[in-house]
């Protein structure tokens, strides 16, 4: 007798919904005021993204997760990031005036979950960037209401 295996299939959209308002669990400490609310419509999902500094809409783009769990990458378009410096993890001895020339990337990058939202906000020194200045977290952590 030969045994079954049970390959695991990747989803290529969420099977929860991931309509509503989420909002960060702020600290005092990391002064975290994002809310964010995702609808619906014919044409795929939107957002609105709502900070101290920020209020925006656009397209939200979900991608094809390379895992099977239930986590989806997804893309806030049409956001510019607050700092990038790029990967320099090749080059460690780059002159500055070469970061000074990248241009801001857009589109807010995060994971959807079932139960929230996860956005690594910055990196680290030999990737230097961050997402949205007005929060200090390094992963703001969104839930659902």
């Amino acid at each position: 007798m030969g045994s079954t295996v049970q390959a695991q299939t990747k989803k290529d959209a969420p099977t929860f919904p991931i309509e509503g308002k989420y909002v960060a669990e702020s600290s005092i400490k990391e002064n975290c005021e994002i809310k964010i609310y995702i609808k619906k419509s014919t044409e795929g999902y939107s957002y609105r993204l709502i900070t101290e500094e920020k209020d925006k809409e656009g397209k939200l783009t979900i991608e094809k997760p390379e895992t099977a769990d239930e986590s989806f990458p997804f893309v806030l378009e049409g956001i510019e990031w607050s700092a990038y410096e790029g990967d320099i993890s090749d080059d460690l001895e780059r002159d500055q005036q070469n970061s000074d020339i990248l241009e801001l990337p857009e589109g807010i990058r995060g994971v959807l979950k079932p139960d929230g939202i996860t956005i690594q906000n910055y990196g680290n020194a030999m990737n230097y960037y961050v997402q949205l200045q007005e929060c200090g977290a390094k992963y703001i952590e969104l839930k659902k209401e």
